[in-house]
C-alpha cells in the first residue's frame, strides 16, 4: 500500500494557500469548498461524501458546486492527492 508523502501534501497546501491569497475567484473560497468542487471535477466520483450541521455548512456546499476551478488548480490538486 503506498505511503502518503505527509510533507509533499503540506508543501502543496501552503502553494494552494499562498495563491489563494495573490488572486480571486476559486482560489478566495474556503479550501474545503475549493476541494469539494475538485471531487466533483474528479472522474469515477459519483457523489463526494459531504455533511453539514448548520446552514452556514450548507451554503458552503452548495457553494462549492459553483465554483469554477482553473486548469492550474485543478493540476495542483491533482499532484497533491497523488501518493508518491
Amino acid at each position: 500500500m503506498p505511503k502518503l508523502n505527509v510533507a509533499r501534501l503540506t508543501y502543496l497546501y501552503v502553494r494552494l494557500r499562498n495563491k489563494r491569497k495573490s488572486t480571486s475567484g476559486a482560489e478566495a473560497a474556503p479550501l474545503a469548498e475549493v476541494a469539494l468542487a475538485w471531487l466533483i471535477t474528479r472522474e469515477g466520483v459519483t457523489a463526494p461524501i459531504a455533511s453539514a450541521t448548520t446552514v452556514e455548512q450548507v451554503d458552503s456546499l452548495i457553494r462549492a458546486t459553483r465554483l469554477t476551478q482553473t486548469a492550474a488548480n485543478l493540476a495542483l490538486l491533482d499532484d497533491a492527492s497523488s501518493f508518491a
